[in-house]
């Protein structure tokens, strides 16, 4: 008993990381404010 899998076609992988890229531009954004307000605001040196 075999079961064989179609394979995804280009349009349901691109469809399917858009999920992925939303959700890393809002992790992107916060890490991006909070390397700001950790040097600048916080006084925290970079190394």
């Amino acid at each position: 008993m075999e079961k064989k899998y179609a394979k995804a076609s280009f349009v349901d992988i691109v469809k399917y990381s858009f999920g992925g890229i939303g959700s890393n531009l809002a992790f992107l954004l916060v890490m991006s404010y909070l390397t700001f307000f950790y040097t600048d605001i916080f006084g925290i040196d970079s190394i």
